[in-house]
Formats: C-alpha cells, sequence, structure tokens
C-alpha cells in the first residue's frame, strides 16, 4: 500500500502543484459527496464488498491521486481497510500506519517540492498528534463500537467533510 501509494501521490502532486487550490478543493468536496452517497443511500449494506487486485488497485490509486491532489487519503484507504482487514484492532493498525507513513512522506515531498514552507511544519506536527491520538483513542474503543453504526458514522463523516470542501 505505502509503496504504490507513494508513487502515485508523488506524480500528481508533481502534476497539480500549478493548479488552483479553489478546484481542487471543490473538486476534492465532490467526490467526498459522491463517494458518502454511494455508501449512505445505493449500496445497501454499508460495508464494501471484498475487493479483487483491480479493484484494490484502483481504490489505492484513486486514494494515491487525492493524497497528491487534496493532501488527503483517508476515505478511500478507509473503504479499503473496511473491505480488506477481518479484525478490527487490524483495521485500525493498518489505518493508522498508513496515514503516518503517507501523511509524513507526503508532507516531505511538498516540503521538498516547495509547495509546503517551514512555517506549516507546526500545523502538520499537530495534524501528525491528532492522527496518533485518534488512533489511540480508536483502540480504547473498538470493542465498545457497534460495526454497523461505526460505518454509517464514517460515511456521514465523509458526506460532512465533503459539503465542507464545497462550502
Amino acid at each position: 500500500v505505502f509503496l504504490f501509494s507513494i508513487l502515485v501521490s508523488s506524480m500528481t502532486i508533481k502534476v497539480a502543484s500549478g493548479a488552483s487550490p479553489v478546484i481542487i478543493k471543490r473538486m476534492f468536496g465532490g467526490f467526498l459527496l459522491l463517494l458518502s452517497i454511494y455508501y449512505l443511500f445505493i449500496k445497501k449494506d454499508g460495508r464494501p464488498a471484498p475487493m479483487n487486485l483491480f479493484v484494490s488497485l484502483l481504490f489505492l490509486t484513486v486514494s494515491a491521486v487525492c493524497d497528491g491532489l487534496f493532501a488527503v487519503c483517508g476515505p478511500m484507504l478507509v473503504i479499503y481497510f473496511l473491505a480488506r482487514c477481518e479484525e478490527r484492532y487490524e483495521y485500525l493498525a493498518n489505518l493508522t500506519t498508513s496515514f503516518l507513513l503517507l501523511g509524513g512522506y507526503n508532507t516531505c515531498f511538498r516540503i521538498y517540492t516547495g509547495i509546503l514552507q517551514p512555517e506549516h511544519v507546526p500545523f502538520i506536527l499537530c495534524g501528525a498528534a491528532s492522527v496518533i491520538t485518534g488512533g489511540l483513542l480508536a483502540k480504547k474503543f473498538a470493542d465498545k463500537l457497534n460495526a454497523a453504526v461505526l460505518t454509517k458514522a464514517i460515511y456521514i463523516m465523509i458526506f460532512i467533510s465533503g459539503i465542507s470542501n464545497l462550502l
């Protein structure tokens, strides 16, 4: 996941570095809305279907492109790992580790290419601390949460994120 994602996101970052941030943000918002609407209203069970190699590569590619364009790989990785992981702790470990590794690499690549400046680093470190804290909290509450409710909550948060990016 990591090696494939850094290759695709690096290429996307280079290609998109001159694009308008407003247009990219709105594209991202629209993408999140479509994704959440599909899983909330069209796909009735709310859980992603098992993924074959082609679908897995498609989800990882879209995730890496989203990371390159929007600096957010989360929604597609959440769905990818929901489909691939059988156990909650396996899901949480894969997701949190992927967020940290991909976020760390892509942040360094954006600094290297001049997209991010040194004054952005404190905000980036706060984001990294939030990912770690979120992972620890999720581990603490994972056994207490209903999987169906948690899955629906994930898609609702993706929907809200889509709306906020459009506005």
